[in-house]
């Protein structure tokens, strides 16, 4: 009997932060199709194999202010992001995309005295710290089904506010889903947009794709992906609008500083294309 040549089985590691990583460094390749199995709570879970489809690159990025209207009068606003890419022909392509954001902080922390309704800033002691915001909870996709094999044009990714006249640092990610990925997606989309109207859609089942090895066994919420991605990094110019931001609070500085600790929002490593 011939055997099938299968990987062997790639074990990640829980960082301590909520994200699992490979100490291999292992990479899905497109086109493969792959298996996640775990354990929670005593059971034992299986995902269906799920295909690793390609993504194209992002062509352009531009931007446009978006003023807020307050009455009559327009108040300050912010920049939408926009996207666009050219959508291979051969294949049906749903897509998703996110973003971060890195700055250099003005403090690392406020600080009070006690009994003293004072604040102050406490700066950074290294000027290698960044703080990190994501877009975390947004849910951004898309299809090609009414574009296929064209241009995917003015696809909103993302809105930076409008806080400071500086350029604003940008990595945009674009990942490729498959079609149960992108069903999943699109039902959590519906469910969280709700807000208890009478037009609002029916709650709806998620379709997730992890299974419990035992038939009679408890289920499993949620939805093993596997992605190709392409990131892009740019600048936004927010120099634009005719109404020049707000101005920041400012605090006397203590006299100590305070380390530029790791974590999900600040890092001491300097992004990619950092300017």
């Amino acid at each position: 009997m011939p055997t099938l040549n299968r990987p062997l089985p790639t074990p990640f590691l829980d960082d301590g932060r909520g994200s699992y990583l490979s100490p291999t460094g292992f990479r899905g390749q497109a086109g493969r199709r792959y298996t996640l199995n775990l354990t929670y709570g005593g059971q034992s879970f299986r995902s269906d194999a799920e295909l690793l489809p390609t993504v194209p690159p992002i062509d352009t990025v531009y931007r446009a202010y978006k003023p807020q209207i307050s009455g009559l009068a327009a108040t300050n606003g912010d920049f939408a992001v926009y996207i666009d890419l050219k959508d291979p022909a051969a294949t049906v392509n749903f897509y998703q995309w996110d973003w971060v954001h890195y700055e250099k902080p003005d403090f690392c922390v406020l600080y009070k005295l006690p009994n003293t309704p004072t604040a102050y800033a406490k700066l950074c002691c290294t000027t290698d710290c960044w703080n990190r915001t994501r877009s975390a909870g947004e849910i951004t996709i898309a299809s090609d089904q009414f574009i296929n094999g064209n241009r995917l044009t003015g696809q909103l990714v993302a809105r930076v506010p409008f806080d400071d006249s500086t350029p604003y640092y940008l990595r945009i990610g674009q990942q490729s889903l498959n079609e149960g990925a992108y069903q999943y997606w699109q039902t959590v989309q519906t469910l969280t947009s709700n807000v208890g109207g009478v037009f609002d859609a029916t709650p709806a089942t998620l379709p997730g794709n992890l299974h419990n090895v035992k038939p009679d066994g408890p289920a499993l919420l949620g939805y093993f992906q596997v992605s190709a991605r392409r990131e892009r990094v740019v600048y936004i110019n927010r120099f634009a609008p005719p109404k020049l931001p707000f101005a920041k609070n400012q605090y006397p500085i203590f006299s100590t500083c305070e380390p530029c600790t790791e974590s999900l929002y600040r890092t001491a490593i300097q992004p990619e294309g950092w300017q």
